[in-house]
């Protein structure tokens, strides 16, 4: 947006997606809907994955992408892994 000089309301206008909605994101909410990220990244002639993640060739940073804050959550904690046999139905041809 600040490459363009555009505002929530022009991008609104062009891309259909509510404003509250852009707002949301650019406050740091992470999208909920990934056609509203495609119609976003169409609009601005690039990938989900470059919008989401930023330039995926550069190497990371913990804080490049505000839209990902919920990767500490992920993995934070303790957890516990059930393995269960699977039952297989059996085809015949």
């Amino acid at each position: 947006m600040k490459k363009n000089t555009l505002s929530i309301v022009e991008i609104s206008s062009k891309t259909s997606i509510p404003k509250q909605t852009l707002h949301n994101w650019l406050s740091g909410a992470s999208p909920k809907n990934v056609n509203q990220l495609r119609k976003i990244a169409t609009y601005f002639r690039t990938t989900v994955d470059e919008l989401c993640f930023g330039d995926v060739s550069q190497p990371s940073t913990k804080d490049e992408s505000p839209w990902i804050k919920y990767e500490e959550e992920i993995t934070a904690g303790v957890f516990e892994v059930i393995l269960r046999p699977v039952k297989v139905k059996k085809v015949s041809l």
